[in-house]
């Protein structure tokens, strides 16, 4: 797997997610909450297409899951689905499952760190 320059920012970069700060506690916390819900429903989608041996649809799935993570300053988990998705628009890959299971991972530590910013 690439490692990018965002492997040494944790699973949450602070100076990416600032500005969805300053929409207000309020606003904040509920954009969290949708993107946790939006998210653990791309991520679990992943795992059963990646089951099922549909490559070309993780794609769409990683790409989608890639942009709202970023904007969340989720830079690992969506340099992981950047991954996904250029190797599923390729030929098939054996580096797949382990690939989707990273991102499994790295959703969860997304996850408890957003989690932590509802407290």
């Amino acid at each position: 797997m690439r490692r990018s320059a965002a492997s040494a920012v944790g699973p949450i970069d602070q100076r990416l997610i600032a500005p969805l700060r300053d929409l207000g506690y309020n606003d904040f916390c509920q954009l969290i909450r949708m993107f946790l819900d939006e998210a653990a429903g791309r991520v679990a989608r992943l795992q059963a297409i990646q089951q099922q041996g549909e490559t070309p649809e993780l794609a769409g799935v990683s790409h989608a899951l890639k942009g709202t993570s970023a904007a969340f300053g989720a830079t690992r988990l969506a340099a992981l689905c950047a991954e996904v998705e250029e190797i599923a628009i390729g030929p098939a890959s054996a580096d797949m499952a382990m690939l989707v299971n990273a991102v499994v991972v790295e959703f969860e530590h997304v996850r408890t760190a957003l989690t932590e910013e509802l407290s």
